[in-house]
């Protein structure tokens, strides 16, 4: 992802189970929807989640979102102030690549390894989204929320990962 893909800041909690009030454009926020992925951007990285909800304010540029796994006004406070991510593309296409299976395809590189995989599937295991990477016909699971991404570019179609050591003995 560029520097230009910042499309809005989480602002505040709103409620007691995990929504939060979400504040950029309004033209992009109008292309979210359930399953859209959006990178928040933590300690420097784009971890990806997944909008369960959003409710737009149509007379102002914020609305209410709610993503997967964050289910509570204490783990919503902790997102206050960040600012979140995304390639937005027409109502559409956002369906079609609905949760981690619009990451199929994506190349994941491993920083330490040099080893390039390929996302070959998504399984929506609740609690625990896995990317399923093929490396040389080999089935390695990646847990969507993991640590160790990176970065994800979206419109580069690659996944850059940092596997702790050992991970693929």
């Amino acid at each position: 992802m560029s520097r230009d893909d910042h499309i809005a800041t989480l602002i505040k909690p709103h409620g007691f189970k995990g929504g939060m009030v979400i504040r950029g454009a309004a033209g992009d926020l109008q292309k979210l929807r359930k399953g859209t992925p959006l990178f928040i951007g933590i300690s420097e990285q784009r971890v990806p989640f997944f909008i369960e909800s959003f409710d737009p304010d149509p007379t102002s540029e914020s609305g209410i979102i709610k993503l997967e796994f964050i289910d509570s006004e204490i783990e919503a406070r902790n997102f206050t102030g960040l600012k979140v991510y995304a390639e937005l593309k027409p109502a559409s296409a956002a369906s079609e690549n609905a949760h981690g299976s619009g990451l199929i395809g994506f190349t994941v590189t491993d920083k330490g390894s040099g080893r390039v995989l390929s996302v070959a599937d998504f399984l929506d295991q609740p609690e625990n989204p896995l990317l399923v990477l093929d490396h040389a016909g080999e089935e390695i699971l990646l847990p969507l929320n993991a640590d160790y991404i990176l970065a994800v570019h979206t419109g580069e179609r690659k996944i850059e990962v940092d596997f702790p050591e050992g991970y693929f003995d």
